[in-house]
Formats: structure tokens, C-alpha cells, sequence
């Protein structure tokens, strides 16, 4: 059953300010997959792709910058419904502890898509609320500062409204008469070249580059010699082999490296194309197809090898 519920009118997502400028900058929201870990998996949902947005500003307190989302211009195009991500029985568990059980009350709405971003991102971005926050000196106040402007052009280009706030609890309110504009904060360093590479997106590594790309070798191949000679070094055939993998998933899409980004993107359709829902799933179908492959790859040779000794006689010819 598809989700079909109707988005609230208004939409709070917050995020870090570089995930916020990367949004603006390519002007598209990329969603996240429940695929790495099932407890963000939907009871009756079929979309692999949400985005976490909540019902106020103060809901999901981890990073500096809220969007403020028209409900209404997502409901054209989207689904979405609330989602409670803790359950009751971490609130009641955190009030027998004496904590805050609304830590574990995130007002969650999920958009979900079939798709794995949302694009046009300016469309349904009505606000933006941000905290000013800089360090007293030194390259991470350089750092801080290009951030903050790299935020403010891209809000100027899409036209969207952008208030900042020198009190974090200013931000959870979204108290707008207590906002500031850029021009009200002093003028930062600049940034060197040499300090501006080392914040580059230096994408995945090299063990984690194979390793995707030996998993996603299995699903087109038609015989065994398709896969990478090296595959057994990355896959293993054991119940949990795909455990390493679903960790990756949940870090790639809370991260949202383009380089990592492209596997899972091209992990959903191959799943799409095998009538897989989940990633385990997935990955027992990609090993039980290994071990037919290198079985019909087993018989192949045992096969030419008795055609050869009939033709050349009983000595066993080199393959």
C-alpha cells in the first residue's frame, strides 16, 4: 500500500550549513533510504527514498540551519505522513530515567519519492533560518565565515528570505525579531588556497570504491568471468556479509558524497530490477547467483576438458 497521506501547510528541515549550501547550490534536496537500517523503514510504504521534515522549528535540534518548506507546493507532487522514529517505549523508558522524553519526540512528517532527490529545491523553500556562529580565530573562523556566505549568495540567487541568529535558542523559535541580516555581523578573512583544498570532498575510499563496485557487478553479469577478479576480497557469502554494507548506505545518505551517492542510486535500480525490498534481500540474491555462476562456470570447464581428452588423449590439457 502506498503512502497518501496529506503534508502539514507548513515544514521545518533541519540540517548542517554546508548540507544546506549543497542544496542550494544544485538546487535539489537528496533524500535518504531506509535501506541501511530497518528502523527507518515505513510499516506500509513502498518508496525507498524519504526526506525527514517535522512539524516545528525545534523538533530535531542537530545541525544549524532550518528550511522552511511549503507543505502544500511538496502535496502537488509528494507523499508524505508522520513518522515516529522512537516509539512510545523510548519515551516512557526515558521518563522512568528521569530524561526529556520530547528528546525523543522529532514531530517527524517523511516526504516520501520514488526518486532519490527532489529537484527544483527553491520551490518549496519559503524561508531560510540560520545560526551565526564563529569561532574566535584562526582558519576555523575563515572556515565559518565562507560558510556563511556561501549561504547567504545562494539564498540571494534563489530569492529566498535568510535570517540569522547569534543565540542557538533564538533558532529553535525562529524568533524574527530577534534576527539579523549579514550585513549586521563584521567582515571575515578571506579563505587561502591551500585552506580551502582541505575541505574538499575527498569522496570514498579506495577499499570502499571496490567494494561497491564488486557488488554491483554481480546483478548484470551473465557469466562468471563478468565479475572482478578480486570479488572474494569484498563480499563475503556469510549470513551477515551485507551488514558492512547497510552501514555504508546509512552513511552515505546522511553524508551525501557524490561519489558514494552514485552506488546507492544505482543499488536501487538494480533492485528494482531483481524484485528485491530490502538490501539483505538483495545482497542473498547477488550471492546466490556467485555461487550458480561459478558452478555453470565449474561444469564449462569440466565439460571442455572431456571434449579436449577425447580429442587429444588421455592427458589432461592446461585451461
Amino acid at each position: 500500500m502506498k503512502i497518501t497521506s496529506d503534508l502539514s501547510k507548513t515544514l521545518y528541515h533541519r540540517t548542517e550549513e554546508d548540507r544546506a549550501i549543497k542544496v542550494l547550490k544544485e538546487n535539489m534536496f537528496r533524500l535518504s533510504t531506509w535501506l541501511g537500517t530497518m528502523m527507518d523503514k515505513p510499516k506500509d510504504a513502498e518508496h525507498l527514498w524519504f526526506m525527514s521534515t517535522a512539524t516545528r522549528p525545534d523538533a530535531y535540534k542537530r545541525g544549524n540551519v532550518v528550511f522552511v518548506l511549503d507543505g502544500e507546493e511538496l502535496n502537488k507532487r509528494y507523499h508524505g505522513s508522520p513518522f515516529d522514529y522512537w516509539g512510545e517505549e523510548w519515551r516512557d523508558a526515558a521518563k522512568r530515567n528521569n530524561r526529556d522524553s520530547s528528546d525523543f519526540d522529532e514531530a517527524e512528517e517523511r516526504i516520501y519519492s520514488d526518486s532519490p532527490t527532489i529537484p527544483n529545491a527553491s520551490k518549496y523553500i519559503k524561508e531560510i533560518h540560520a545560526e551565526w556562529w564563529m569561532p574566535d580565530e584562526g582558519w576555523r573562523a575563515q572556515h565559518a565565515f565562507k560558510r556563511h556566505r556561501n549561504l547567504a549568495l545562494f539564498a540571494k540567487r534563489h530569492q529566498i528570505p535568510l535570517y540569522w541568529y547569534e543565540d542557538n535558542k533564538d533558532l529553535d523559535t525562529l524568533s524574527k525579531d530577534k534576527a539579523k541580516r549579514f550585513s549586521d555581523f563584521p567582515a571575515g578573512p578571506s579563505m587561502s588556497d591551500e585552506e580551502r583544498s582541505s575541505f574538499k570532498d575527498r569522496g570514498m575510499s579506495a577499499y570502499s570504491y571496490k567494494k561497491w563496485r564488486a557488488l554491483l557487478s554481480v546483478e548484470p553479469a551473465r557469466t562468471y568471468k563478468d565479475l572482478p577478479d578480486d570479488y572474494r576480497k569484498y563480499l563475503s557469502t556469510s549470513s551477515d556479509g551485507h551488514l558492512g554494507f547497510e552501514a555504508d548506505i546509512h552513511n552515505a545518505t546522511k553524508n551525501m558524497r557524490a561519489e558514494e551517492m552514485r552506488f546507492i542510486y544505482k543499488l536501487a535500480s538494480q533492485m528494482k530490477r531483481v524484485g528485491a525490498k530490502t538490501f539483505k534481500e538483495f545482497y542473498g540474491v547477488m550471492m546466490d547467483k556467485i555461487r550458480r555462476l561459478h558452478l555453470e562456470d565449474r561444469k564449462a570447464k569440466a565439460s571442455l576438458i572431456r571434449a579436449l581428452k577425447r580429442v587429444c588423449g588421455q592427458k589432461t590439457p592446461r585451461l
